[in-house]
């Protein structure tokens, strides 16, 4: 299942899972909740992507363990920018979540993550 973050929309996704779930009588999961801040610094910028003032927003589908680790973190839309995408990557493998859990068990959860870089 693919889960919404703060800036990404996937309502139509969640409300089939959540269908199919009520339909096999299966409790949906509650949804991993962060316990790392998810907030962008100025040192995360890449260095060679501020001298050449790139911006971009790059699409991430990650899983969240049952440990609350991250991990299989792919790019699923390009900033157009290597330096920034490698960037989004690296950001998203330190958030740590608490994980989702689905009948009193955690569960791996798949979600999505817009990261934008803009400069200012």
């Amino acid at each position: 299942m693919l889960a919404s973050t703060p800036g990404t929309i996937r309502c139509g996704t969640a409300l089939i899972a959540l269908s199919l779930w009520a339909c096999a009588g299966i409790e949906p999961p509650t949804p991993p909740s962060p316990i790392t801040s998810h907030a962008g610094l100025a040192a995360d910028y890449p260095p060679l992507a501020l001298q050449a003032r790139q911006q971009g927003t790059a699409r991430l589908k990650y899983l969240v363990y049952e440990d609350g680790n991250v991990g299989n973190i792919e790019i699923v839309d390009s900033s157009g920018f290597k330096e920034l995408d490698d960037a989004s990557v690296a950001t998203v493998a330190r958030w740590r979540f608490k994980p989702a859990i689905q009948s009193g068990k955690p569960i791996r959860f798949e979600q999505v993550a817009a990261i934008q870089w803009v400069l200012r």
